[in-house]
């Protein structure tokens, strides 16, 4: 079940807000099973709550996106490997592992 999801943010204006016209942001998603993999493992973790955990799936997927689309330019094509490493030890390590290893 990878479909595409839709995601819209826009911003939550109030009595006190200062932002008056801002556009709402909208993308997709085409692999919404790995960010909710990414989202579940991080949570499970332990030093990530359920917030943290979605946010940060949000963000390394998105990059992780963007990054894989312009994988022959050279900033890009340099930076992918470390965010795939990145990627990986958050997925599959427990947050003991990554400590003892990074310090």
């Amino acid at each position: 079940m990878n479909k595409p999801m839709k995601v819209m943010l826009q911003p939550n204006i109030n009595d006190q807000a200062t932002i008056y016209s801002l556009s709402p942001l909208s993308f997709h998603i085409d692999n919404q099973d790995e960010l909710l993999q990414m989202a579940a493992s991080l949570q499970k973790r332990g030093d990530f709550n359920t917030e943290s955990a979605t946010s940060l799936a949000s963000a390394l997927t998105l990059l992780n996106d963007a990054v894989t689309e312009r994988k022959h330019e050279a900033i890009f094509s340099d930076f992918r490997p470390f965010l795939t490493h990145f990627i990986d030890l958050l997925k599959h390590a427990s947050e003991p592992d990554v400590r003892s290893h990074y310090g």
